[in-house]
């Protein structure tokens, strides 16, 4: 069985649909830059509490790792994401502390943020170092 020109057609007018309704022209389609994205979700994004700056990757994690046992020991939820990430729950928010390279200092930084309502925008995990780079146009 073969399909052609003239059954797609009859399929387009019997379910009352055509293409130019379903494929949106590059007149209507709206091009939005990574900034766009970043000012439309940022309300939701974590703030930034507390930075300290590390010479050493291994400095950096041995801080964060003593930070885990402490949360540990007094019995919060944490979660261990990665070696370089730790998620602790609090009040019905969480702080996220992170070991990040920052490129321009050329330091290790434990990045301690603090999300109040627990819907980060997973854009946000890929550009948190980034943030002030790309609204730096806007």
């Amino acid at each position: 069985m073969s399909f052609g020109c003239a059954d797609f057609a009859l399929g387009q007018n019997i379910f009352g649909w055509s293409t130019s309704e379903i494929e949106e022209t590059r007149e209507q389609a709206q091009i939005k830059s990574l900034s766009d994205f970043v000012i439309a979700e940022q309300f939701d994004y974590p703030v930034l509490e507390n930075t300290i700056n590390y010479t050493s990757r291994i400095s950096c994690i041995d801080t964060l790792d003593e930070e885990f046992e402490e949360f540990f020991a007094q019995r919060r939820k944490i979660i261990r994401r990665e070696p370089h990430w730790v998620e602790v729950y609090k009040n019905g928010g969480r702080y996220i502390i992170f070991c990040d390279y920052n490129y321009a200092t050329r330091f290790w930084e434990l990045n301690v943020y603090w999300d109040d309502n627990n819907h980060i925008p997973p854009r946000w995990f890929m550009l948190r170092n980034s943030i002030n780079a790309i609204l730096g146009n806007k």
